[in-house]
């Protein structure tokens, strides 16, 4: 096999959680997904789509004046959702308890949205122009960071991963689940 063939298969795949996809689809994929994937994790994140070069900074300015919290910020609740929904699930699925268990990495952090300068302005004017507008006071500043947080879901410890672990989910009985494998042992 070439390298890039390993790559793809040992490499964590990524899944980006929006405002306007669907929960059903995303954990369905993602049970599917950590069945037939031992060994390869699965990172579901909010972070943004990357922009073409051909969409200026123009099209996301747009955008961003209607809303107040980036898409990036907003999905997070959601991506905690399909989280916990994909765990619980995980676990009621056939197999032996090891064979069921997932764990799961957070991580949380802001990305710099740097705009690059017009073809007008370059280096020393546009740091001046931004200068000057900071000290005008008519403006507040804008914020250029956006948060985001990634989720990494597997069914083996990574220990090399700089994030948050969360402890593999033991499958839990119910006392009348206890009760009747006590019966049934008894018997």
């Amino acid at each position: 096999m070439s390298e890039s063939a390993t790559e793809v298969e040992t490499g964590a795949h990524e899944v980006r959680i929006t405002l306007h996809g669907k929960m059903q689809t995303w954990v369905g994929f993602a049970l599917d997904f950590l069945a037939k994937n031992e060994t390869r994790p699965l990172v579901l994140h909010t972070l943004p789509a990357k922009r073409d070069k051909e969409s200026g900074p123009e099209d996301a300015d747009k955008d961003q004046v209607k809303r107040g919290l980036p898409p990036s910020t907003a999905a997070v609740p959601r991506l905690t959702s399909v989280v916990e929904i994909i765990k619980r699930e995980f676990v009621k699925l056939d197999g032996t308890p090891e064979e069921r268990t997932l764990h799961q990495y957070n991580e949380v952090g802001c990305l710099d949205e740097d705009e690059p300068p017009t073809a007008d302005e370059t280096g020393e004017q546009a740091r001046r122009d931004a200068l000057m507008k900071a000290l005008e006071g008519k403006h507040h500043l804008r914020i250029s960071k956006t948060p985001y947080m990634r989720v990494t879901l597997c069914r083996k410890e990574v220990p090399g991963l700089n994030a948050t672990y969360q402890g593999a989910v033991a499958k839990r009985l119910s006392r009348s689940a206890k009760a009747r494998a006590k019966k049934r042992a008894a018997e």
